[in-house]
């Protein structure tokens, strides 16, 4: 999408009701937007709005899960519901807009803390109509508006947006000012490298098991092993059905080869060549064909790699290759190919070690 949401699916009114408190207009269709990461930045609901929902009448409504508020002295938390509705986006959606108005992260710390409540949620205000709460790690009071209407406690999305940040953040309440601030990082800008991307999801994995928030693109990894798996499953079909292949072709052309030479491995036998000297003769051809095959593929790849290497040049790095194959693995795939032709021999060898002396001599 080009603004940090990767997951799209359909929200049904049930579903909306018990996110947001509210059930919407039958005629209107609700889809929950996530990102690929974590949490979402502002900037990146303004690029959505202005790219993907340009000249649609769409109304976007944040959410936070997982969002509570613990009263001091009371067992049970509160689980709000964060929303920020103006007047029009009220009236689009048939509900009431909210004290606080719509969604502006910029609105001033004083207004950020509120809190409409329910007429029975009242019973633990203070004398001056506030509510203190903790969460996040942080104890603050929020402003208390009154609203019998209401099933559930609201608080703006803003508000809730910092208290989703100092999850993956140390955030704190600075009770002087009356506002949140972000705590110094002390590992930002930090480059942590794993030794392949298979190593990635683990270091992770030890990251946040020590609460040190990091960026490691995991959805993004997944999908590119999950493409390096199935194009290596592709590639062992190809190769097995060629080797398979190669073997079947060697083993037909050596036995058509030994029945072309019956008469001269006959006379072979007769001038006292055993049955395992004759067995030798479709081996050791086998071997010379699968040698020069192999050395020409390799001359082949050669050329192709260095014509694929100056081709993209201009994108690649001082020293870097984009065609390059270990030398083990060529020499494995020498070893393979030779294997492969002694395989195919078997059969050839089998049928000239069968060949019986007299042949020679009926043929005359």
């Amino acid at each position: 999408m080009q603004s940090g949401f990767s997951q799209v699916r359909e929200l049904d009114h049930a579903a909306f009701e018990e996110r947001f408190d509210f059930t919407p207009p039958p005629e209107l269709r609700a889809y929950e937007l996530r990102p690929s990461g974590g949490a979402i930045r502002h900037d990146a609901i303004l690029a959505l709005q202005k790219r993907r929902l340009r000249g649609q009448a769409a109304t976007l409504l944040g959410f936070v899960d997982q969002l509570s508020l613990q009263p001091p002295g009371q067992q049970k938390a509160l689980t709000p519901v964060a929303i920020s509705l103006n007047p029009e986006q009220a009236e689009r959606l048939d509900t009431r807009p909210t004290p606080w108005g719509a969604m502006n992260p910029h609105r001033a710390a004083a207004d950020l803390r509120q809190i409409a409540l329910p007429a029975t949620m009242t019973d633990a205000l203070a004398a001056d109509d506030t509510l203190r709460v903790q969460a996040s790690g942080m104890d603050f009071a929020l402003s208390v508006v009154a609203d019998s209407k209401l099933q559930r406690p609201r608080i703006p999305i803003a508000l809730a947006g910092i208290l989703r940040t100092a999850r993956d953040r140390a955030v704190r309440f600075d009770p002087q000012r009356g506002g949140f601030a972000l705590q110094r990082l002390g590992y930002r800008s930090f480059r942590l490298y794993a030794r392949s991307i298979d190593d990635v999801s683990a270091l992770a994995a030890t990251l946040e098991a020590q609460q040190i928030p990091s960026i490691a693109r995991l959805d993004e990894i997944e999908r590119v092993r999950t493409l390096d798996r199935n194009l290596t499953r592709i590639f062992w079909l190809v190769t097995s059905l060629s080797i398979v292949g190669g073997a079947l072709a060697f083993m037909a052309t050596l036995w058509a080869s030994v029945r072309r030479k019956q008469r001269d491995i006959a006379v072979l036998r007769l001038m006292g060549f055993t049955r395992s000297d004759v067995m030798l003769f479709p081996v050791a051809q086998a071997l010379a064909l699968g040698l020069l095959i192999a050395l020409l593929a390799t001359a082949s790849y050669w050329l192709g790699c260095q014509i694929i290497n100056a081709a993209f040049a201009a994108q690649l790095g001082l020293g870097e290759k984009l065609c390059q194959l270990p030398p083990q693995n060529l020499g494995h795939a020498m070893l393979l190919t030779l294997g492969a032709a002694l395989l195919g021999s078997t059969l050839a060898a089998r049928a000239s070690s069968r060949i019986d002396p007299a042949t020679a001599i009926r043929d005359e």
